[in-house]
């Protein structure tokens, strides 16, 4: 598993957390994950902002169901 260390511990890849729980490239209705990049979420065709958060928690419970690891979001979202 892909990591690093910093001032808080070791810190784990995202995008490859992601990407073994089968998200990069997949569509959830209006938008998806990229199918380059894991840590990119898409509007594909007039998705709105909560189609994207949605999207964003499937991604997290996933992460945490197989790996037990919380994602937290980077950079934070504002209204």
């Amino acid at each position: 598993m892909p990591h690093f260390k910093d001032a808080k511990g070791v810190k784990l890849a995202a995008g490859w957390l992601i990407d073994q729980c089968g998200w990069k490239g997949q569509y959830l209705d209006r938008v998806g994950v990229h199918d380059q990049q894991a840590l990119v979420l898409v509007n594909h065709s007039g998705g709105r902002r909560r189609d994207v958060d949605d999207l964003s928690e499937k991604i997290k419970h996933d992460v945490k169901a197989h790996f037990g690891v919380d994602l937290e979001q980077e950079p934070i979202a504002y209204p």
